[in-house]
């Protein structure tokens, strides 16, 4: 019994090690997840129960059957709305595929704990730009009911648009000065809503607002993401196959060189009528701050600068005109000077008349100052620094003669001159003196 006294103490461990590496007599069960998809159609918000797929809230929900919806499991921090930016090919292959019934559902069943994008791949070349896209980002098990096994989600969206037998149709005309058409001022389209996208008025009020979605002028569909709409070369957009109603136009891009509109351009129509809304840009003033100092960063005043534009054909630089008059700006008190309204560009300026303080005159800048207006204003400040030429004589008065003190050097070197005349004068009087004594 003694070999069984030696190893008896290891027995129940081993046991222990050899059922848990080898599951024998064990086995853990997996809890799976059944997901019933909905794709519906509804040009509205809806609000449903997860846990009986019950519709809360919405009237007019219209099911899509023979829709093909793919699944797909992906990491719990995916992103919603770039996963709704890529295709198919860049998604890869759907864990699961199914195609819905005619109350619009598919079930997908023996899902395992984890977070799932759910899409309506049905088109597999869609734009997400230019069409709905009906997606879901679900979580197994949900937090809020972390027992329930049974799951239904909606995939929201809108019903295929159908043209109106009598559309409205609108028309934008875009023009600068003169009536001069613009060409390149991008817009967007909303249909005014009780609720959708919030825009803000220069009045302070709030409009709502559901995209438009547009390819070669004709509606396509609401919701999703707004088409951006161009004018032409001859500053207009026109958009037709629209129900009759309330719209308005957002201005996203202006032409180059021109302000962007801020405030919604409303317009209403009804059917088969042609609404045309015209919209003038005005010319974005931009400007450049500047600012005069000595060699110490004191302010200088009386500066005087011109504007000019440079030339590249000709190479010269060229006087800027505003009102048909040379731009000119003068630094104040605080040095600081500033030329405004100008159209985006890049400008050079050049120092045409030097400061004057404290009897002081400075000199004139060798060279210009080049700067680059923006359609955004620049909040940047160019320093610039002049050094002291001299004084500054008044009219009438005689400059006084300045008489030059000699340096350092100068004083050393006269002295030495004196003391070998000395020494040379000496010399001169010793031998005199010696060849004196021998004639006596």
């Amino acid at each position: 019994m003694k070999w069984y006294q030696n190893i008896k103490g290891w027995i129940i461990p081993l046991i222990v090690c050899a059922i848990l590496f080898s599951g024998f007599g064990i086995s853990a069960e997996t809890t799976t997840y059944t997901l019933t998809v909905y794709r519906i159609g509804y040009e509205g918000s809806v609000k449903y129960d997860p846990l009986t797929g019950d519709i809360l809230t919405g009237e007019g929900v219209v099911p899509v059957s023979d829709a093909t919806i793919g699944i797909w499991k992906v990491g719990e921090d995916a992103d919603f709305e770039a996963m709704n930016r890529q295709d198919l090919q860049s998604l890869g292959p759907p864990l699961l595929q199914g195609t819905t019934d005619p109350q619009g559902m598919v079930v997908f069943t023996d899902l395992e704990p984890g977070t799932y994008y759910i899409r309506d791949i049905t088109n597999p070349n869609l734009d997400p730009d230019q069409e709905s896209l009906y997606a879901s980002l679900t979580t197994l098990p949900l937090k809020d009911y972390p027992d329930l096994t049974h799951l239904h989600v909606y995939l929201k969206g809108q019903p295929p648009y159908t043209t109106p037998e009598n559309p409205l149709t609108l028309e934008l005309f875009k023009f600068g000065e003169h009536r001069r058409p613009l060409e390149g001022a991008v817009f967007e389209l909303y249909r005014q809503v009780e609720e959708g996208e919030p825009f803000t008025t220069q009045s302070g009020d709030t409009i709502y607002g559901r995209p438009i979605r547009v390819r070669d002028g004709q509606v396509v569909g609401l919701g999703g993401v707004a088409t951006p709409l161009r004018t032409d070369g001859n500053g207009i957009i026109s958009v037709t196959g629209l129900e009759p109603g309330t719209y308005f136009f957002i201005e996203t891009k202006a032409p180059a060189g021109y302000r962007a509109l801020s405030d919604p351009i409303v317009v209403s129509g009804q059917a088969l009528e042609t609404q045309r809304v015209e919209v003038e840009n005005t010319k974005s003033a931009g400007g450049k701050k500047f600012k005069k100092v000595d060699e110490k960063g004191n302010p200088l005043s009386g500066a005087v600068f011109k504007l000019t534009v440079y030339d590249a054909k000709n190479k010269t630089y060229n006087t800027f005109s505003q009102n048909g008059e040379a731009s000119l700006a003068t630094s104040g008190e605080d040095g600081h000077f500033e030329f405004v309204n100008l159209p985006p560009g890049d400008y050079t300026i050049f120092e045409t008349v030097s400061p004057v303080k404290d009897g002081m005159k400075y000199q004139l800048l060798s060279h210009g100052i080049s700067f680059t207006v923006h359609e955004k204003e620049d909040p940047e400040v160019i320093v610039m620094q002049n050094r002291p030429e001299g004084k500054v004589v008044p009219p009438g008065e005689t400059p006084p003669r300045r008489m030059r003190m000699p340096k350092t050097g100068d004083v050393q070197q006269l002295l030495s001159l004196v003391a070998g005349m000395g020494l040379l004068a000496v010399g001169a009087i010793l031998y005199l003196d010696k060849n004196n004594e021998k004639a006596q």
